[in-house]
């Protein structure tokens, strides 16, 4: 099966909308002491439909730091990860080899720990401000990222900061 020979926990999986890929993100989940190496966090595209179960699997990445959440765009086209590299990493799955279309999403000065798209596409909203180990280490922001731009090398966030608190989720309609 398409998952097998994993040795870390499937943490994620999800099948864009328009039943073109199928994600699957794992990792090795810590106790909270951190980890001995830190990371180990992979993640792989499947094309769907097919009917060849040798289809080459596409990886994105491989023993990275720990990830906190994914999302697919609702039109199929992106998928974006955010953890602990205080990074959002977008790819663009309707690129003819996606794993060469990594964009890399700076600005936060903690781990991104939500992503999650407009149901228009437009938006990439993603936050920062919580986690039960990193207490007073989080930048507690939300950042919304205009993805219907084209030129993403030169997008420049809006920053939603001034939150106290821990921000414990994010969602858009």
């Amino acid at each position: 099966t398409l998952l097998d020979n994993r040795e870390n926990w499937v943490t994620d999986i999800a099948m864009s909308a328009d039943d073109r890929w199928l994600f699957a993100l794992d990792q090795r989940l810590c106790d909270g002491e951190g980890c001995d190496p830190p990371g180990d966090a992979s993640a792989t595209l499947w094309p769907l439909p097919t009917e060849d179960e040798s289809s080459n699997p596409i990886d994105l990445f491989q023993n990275e730091l720990y990830i906190s959440d994914s999302a697919l765009s609702a039109n199929g086209r992106y998928l974006a990860v955010g953890g602990e590299s205080q990074e959002v990493w977008l790819w663009d799955l309707a690129a003819p080899n996606p794993s060469k279309t990594k964009i890399i999403l700076p600005g936060h000065t903690s781990q991104v720990d939500f992503v999650e798209f407009t149901s228009d596409n437009r938006w990439l909203v993603t936050a920062s401000g919580y986690s039960i180990w990193t207490e007073g280490e989080n930048d507690h922001t939300i950042r919304l990222w205009n993805i219907h731009e084209s030129n993403f090398a030169d997008i420049e966030p809006v920053e939603l900061s001034g939150h106290h608190a821990d921000i414990a989720g994010i969602r858009t309609s």
